[in-house]
């Protein structure tokens, strides 16, 4: 878990995170969907196919560059604080790539990887603000969201007790999932003031939801919390388990994952027209 504290001193007016203070004059170009999952995304190229992002028509996919994906939105200081959170997401879906292409080769042997729950959440609500603050998401009639001065306490201060139903969910799936080099965002939001109540991201057929809010139906954002993952083929299971604050421990919960085969051509349920 990452902890910012509160310091006196410079509040660079441009940092999202000025209301910490300790910032530095130098604002960042920040990348405000983590460089490091994109590269794990689509390794064999410079861009990845993006929809959700306010000025991609909807129901549309877009081929964007990697290295265009950023904005000044943190300074150099508290862009460098947050940047393990990057890290360790990235390297949870480096795992889930990992396991996939051992059950698609048939490799022999279990894999086993942990990682902090926590930390997921925290780089959810990240993403969430970057793409709040950079303007890349806003309503259907251009009008700008807002966030709940929640987020960025939670962001901060990660030993700050949830409210009962928020945080993580896992969506557990309901027939085939099929992978793809692309990366989904689908924004929940309040209809009488526009602010945020959540975020679902979707990266190569795996989906996330982040709820800041009490949902009215839990049951169709997943499994929340989960403390495994697991994933099979015939008779090899890969694990990826999630660990969880023990003053908010959660009744032990897994979803299973299935390989049953591959595929070619595009996405049979992102089937958009590219631009």
């Amino acid at each position: 878990m990452l902890y910012i504290p509160k310091k006196n001193g410079n509040k660079n007016p441009k940092c999202f995170l000025k209301g910490r203070g300790g910032c530095s004059d130098i604002i960042t170009r920040e990348h405000y969907i983590s460089h490091k999952l994109l590269n794990i995304i689509n390794q064999d190229g410079k861009s990845v196919d993006i929809t959700g992002l306010h000025w991609i028509p909807q129901d549309k996919l877009k081929g964007i560059g990697k290295a265009n994906l950023v904005s000044n939105i943190l300074c150099k200081e508290h862009n460098s604080n947050l940047s393990p959170l990057d890290s360790h997401v990235g390297s949870f879906v480096e795992a889930i790539h990992r396991i996939d292409k051992g059950l698609l080769a048939n490799d022999k042997g279990s894999l086993c990887f942990e990682f902090d729950g926590r930390t997921i959440e925290q780089w959810l609500i990240k993403t969430l603000v970057g793409l709040v603050e950079s303007k890349n998401i806003k309503a259907r009639d251009g009008t700008d969201y807002i966030y709940s001065d929640k987020c960025i306490k939670l962001l901060c201060e990660p030993r700050v007790k949830w409210p009962k139903g928020w945080g993580l969910y896992v969506q557990v799936p309901d027939g085939h999932i099929h992978h793809a080099n692309s990366f989904e965002l689908i924004p929940m939001y309040s209809e009488t003031d526009l602010c945020i109540r959540g975020i679902t991201v979707k990266f190569n057929g795996f989906s996330m939801v982040l709820v800041i809010g009490v949902p009215s139906d839990s049951s169709k954002l997943g499994l929340h919390r989960p403390m495994e993952l697991q994933f099979k083929k015939d008779s090899i299971t890969h694990k990826v388990k999630l660990t969880w604050p023990s003053s908010e421990r959660v009744k032990p919960q897994f979803i299973t994952f299935t390989q049953v085969g591959s595929y070619k051509g595009i996405h049979p349920e992102q089937n958009l027209e590219r631009i």
